[in-house]
């Protein structure tokens, strides 16, 4: 009896069929999977551009709401320009209270770690003791970044009584102030 080899042609045919629907899939199952990668990067990177145009926007309303503030605080510092203004606001405090000042020793100092000036006066006014008060009160509520320094309060000579309103009595007030400038 004669055998058939036909079966093993259609062994290698199913062979190749195995073969190439194996190397078929392969190369599917890497071309989704490069995709797969690549929308999940975008995905990200998507999500990645949103949280950047919101904080952007956030920021950007921070910027719109500090604009006022941003503005108060430039006031804050005099400019070169303005030392004069300063000086006579200062004076314009003593006419309002009607205290006598004198402004002496004024200089610029540097604050190097700061990155800034300091403008510096020293102020001496003579008046009764709620004069004095209203000008040290007008003082502190000046509209720059004041400092005060080495403030001294005494009677004009004599006995030293508990001041009252209504006193009299000559008082005087020291002291230095330092003022935020730049250049």
């Amino acid at each position: 009896m004669k055998i058939g080899h036909k079966h093993y042609v259609l062994i290698v045919i199913a062979l190749l069929t195995f073969i190439v629907s194996g190397f078929s899939y392969y190369i599917l199952y890497r071309n989704i999977s490069i995709q797969y990668d690549s929308t999940r990067k975008a995905f990200a990177e998507l999500i990645h551009q949103k949280d950047i145009k919101n904080n952007e926007e956030k920021l950007s309303d921070l910027y719109n709401k500090s604009e006022k503030d941003r503005g108060r605080i430039s006031n804050l510092v005099i400019s070169q320009d303005q030392i004069v203004n300063f000086i006579e606001y200062i004076e314009k405090i003593g006419d309002n209270t009607g205290v006598s000042i004198s402004i002496s020793d004024i200089s610029s100092e540097n604050i190097k770690d700061k990155g800034g000036d300091m403008l510096r006066a020293r102020v001496t006014a003579n008046g009764t003791w709620a004069s004095i008060m209203k000008t040290l009160i007008g003082i502190e509520n000046m509209p720059y970044a004041v400092l005060i320094n080495d403030l001294r309060i005494s009677t004009g000579g004599g006995e030293v009584s508990v001041p009252t309103k209504s006193s009299t009595n000559r008082w005087s007030i020291s002291l230095t102030i330092r003022v935020l400038a730049n250049k």
